[in-house]
């Protein structure tokens, strides 16, 4: 696919995005494995709907590269493979990096219903990672209910003034969901 001589980095993935122009699901279960171009794999899996790759995209949830890690969670959510649930829920408390600790929650947050993850976005709303706990707001915006409310507020109070404004909105979509319900 690549010029003889050129970047092979390069040349594999271009490589990876011929498979998926292909749907060749084959060459981008190999893909996974590409210390580079791996989460490419990952996301192009995704958007193909390949659930047949689940077991092999999981696999990354172990994977030390961060974008690996957070391209399998996005993909298992996108995926809607709940089987991996309490792995995604593992990663969204105790990853090590906050970035992929947000990609858990939102994986997590297609894969579960709202009052099964509360716990868990509530914990979110206090993470240190300004991401998780932008995620979890917004999760809480689009499924939450009125008792999520009162812990956004809090969230907001303890965030610094310019980023309150994710809790806020969150806030009001709760509200005027609530009041055509």
């Amino acid at each position: 696919m690549s010029e003889p001589g050129s970047n092979p980095d390069a040349a594999r993935h271009w490589d990876l995005r011929a498979a998926r122009q292909r749907r060749d699901i084959d060459t981008l279960v190999v893909g996974l494995d590409d210390p580079i171009e791996g989460h490419f794999a990952a996301n192009y899996l995704a958007e193909l709907h390949a659930t047949q790759a689940t077991p092999q995209i999981a696999k990354l949830l172990s994977d030390p590269a961060p974008k690996k890690r957070s391209a399998a969670l996005k993909a298992l959510g996108a995926l809607g493979s709940a089987q991996h649930l309490p792995e995604i829920e593992r990663l969204a408390r105790a990853d090590v990096v906050p970035w992929v600790r947000a990609s858990a929650v939102e994986a997590a947050a297609k894969l579960a219903p709202i009052d099964e993850l509360r716990p868990l976005l509530h914990r979110g709303l206090v993470d240190e990672g300004w991401q998780v706990r932008f995620t979890a707001a917004y999760v809480l915006g689009l499924e939450g209910s009125e008792e999520d409310s009162s812990v956004l507020a809090s969230a907001a109070r303890r965030d610094v003034w310019w980023r309150r404004r994710v809790y806020r909105k969150a806030t009001r979509a709760i509200r005027r969901r609530t009041q055509r319900e």
